[in-house]
């Protein structure tokens, strides 16, 4: 009998930090409700998608874990995708990172045939959040690179984590042309590597220089 299958942290674009019981509410996931499976799509392929319903499936948890689950959701001729204010949508609408409202729930096994999949709105908070900081009094500098080829820039990023005196937090991942968030439009981005600096709430800088990320950090310290 198959059961929730656990998500490789490599799936993610965010990375967590670790908590302890003490550092977080008790149920934190309990407004999610059984009948309604909500996640984010992590995989799209010609049969269905994979969602992330590690929140979903750890409703009644009083602490969870950070385990990852996902589910595997088959789509056939008769799978009805909408979006949900219920114009019709399509295989193409389906983003990774998108959130979505997935019929029927899950009951054992970590797959099955869907009904109906929903996408859900999504803040621009949502929709952009591997940019942005989710630590306070704390930056986020973030190197976007070309799927399938690993910069070497990301030794800039290591240097300037040890050179700069403010706390920052920094990481680096590819450009994904199926990506609900469409980075190269919104940060008129032209050429790969892309540096994005941000708080938790705005954008500082978007350069394809390091030397300018060197600069804006160097002119926050004066």
């Amino acid at each position: 009998m198959r059961r929730l299958l656990a998500v490789p942290a490599a799936l993610f674009l965010t990375a967590c930090m670790s908590q302890t019981e003490t550092d977080i509410e008790p149920y934190p996931y309990s407004h999610h409700s059984d009948d309604r499976m909500i996640g984010s799509i992590v995989s799209v392929d010609g049969e269905g998608v994979s969602v992330d319903i590690s929140e979903w499936a750890q409703r009644q948890e009083e602490y969870p874990t950070e385990q990852g689950y996902a589910y595997l959701a088959e789509i056939t001729e008769d799978t009805e995708i909408v979006f949900e204010d219920g114009q019709d949508a399509g295989r193409d609408d389906l983003k990774l990172r998108q959130k979505v409202l997935v019929n029927p729930p899950m009951k054992v096994e970590n797959e099955g045939t869907a009904e109906e999949i929903v996408l859900l709105k999504m803040t621009d908070e949502e929709i952009y959040s591997p940019v942005y900081s989710h630590i306070d009094d704390k930056v986020n500098l973030v190197l976007l690179y070309e799927e399938g080829e690993p910069p070497s820039q990301e030794k800039d990023i290591e240097t300037i984590m040890r050179q700069v005196e403010e706390s920052i937090v920094a990481g680096s991942f590819p450009y994904e042309e199926n990506d609900v968030a469409d980075y190269k439009r919104t940060f008129g981005i032209d050429e790969f590597p892309f540096y994005i600096v941000a708080d938790r709430e705005n954008v500082l800088l978007t350069t394809s220089e390091a030397s300018e990320v060197y600069v804006f950090f160097e002119e926050r310290e004066e």
